[in-house]
């Protein structure tokens, strides 16, 4: 095996007229010497997309240059990204390229947070308040796992243990194949995401709730099985 080194100039070209919106890259961004990016459609548009403009724009082009170095078998993507996941395995399939997207369940410290290296900069206190992002989506789930089928029910009850973040992004619920807004009973694989700040951390979360499974969420809380448009838990191998 032969490792891959290579600068971030030579994956990410140098960015000018650089423009901070909304915590993410602004739509009038150039860089230089670089005219080819990938443009992502309907998926990138809702959640993340909406409040950083640009910003699948660029990861869909850094991931597909790297993908077309290396050509990979597999790429793991965490569901914690739920929605850059989405983009990316769309890609692959339009652009033909190599590599099966694999979805690997998110991972949450013993207290419910979901790991994330954007924890570091919590301090005992942001930490603590961070609480309420996970705690939002397990109520969802709570309500859901008794029957609710309903769309605002679940995005309610979630809203209702917001109030420890200094600024709540979004917290919708989506399909999980399409990140369409729902607007009728739940039948079909959801996925209610969360973006918020606590202090100055941008966090993020989701949790899927499928119909067709007792077993619903992440890791500890029921493997999702497949989803058509959503990608396969990590497989286990011998």
């Amino acid at each position: 095996m032969v490792p891959l080194v290579m600068t971030k100039t030579e994956l990410w070209p140098r960015e000018v007229a650089h423009r901070r919106h909304g915590g993410g890259c602004g739509e009038t961004d150039r860089c230089e010497g670089f005219q080819t990016f990938v443009e992502p459609d309907s998926l990138a548009e809702p959640l993340c997309g909406a409040v950083r403009p640009g910003h699948f724009r660029r990861v869909a082009t850094v991931v597909a240059k790297l993908f077309n170095i290396v050509q990979p078998d597999f790429a793991f993507f965490g569901q914690k990204d739920f929605q850059l996941r989405a983009v990316v395995r769309q890609m692959v399939q339009d652009l033909n390229l190599a590599g099966e997207i694999i979805n690997v369940p998110t991972v949450r410290e013993a207290d419910g947070l979901c790991m994330s290296g954007r924890n570091s900069y919590l301090g005992p206190s942001g930490r603590r308040r961070a609480l309420c992002l996970s705690q939002a989506l397990f109520a969802a789930e709570s309500a859901f796992g008794q029957g609710e089928r309903g769309t605002r029910t679940p995005v309610k009850l979630a809203v209702e243990h917001m109030a420890d973040v200094n600024q709540l992004q979004y917290l919708e619920l989506r399909d999980a194949a399409t990140l369409q807004r729902l607007t009728g009973p739940i039948s079909q694989p959801a996925v209610l995401c969360v973006a918020a700040y606590v202090g100055a951390t941008h966090l993020i979360d989701n949790l899927v709730l499928n119909p067709s499974s007792m077993e619903i969420g992440g890791v500890e809380r029921g493997l999702l099985s497949a989803i058509p448009g959503t990608g396969e838990p990590l497989p286990l191998r011998s």
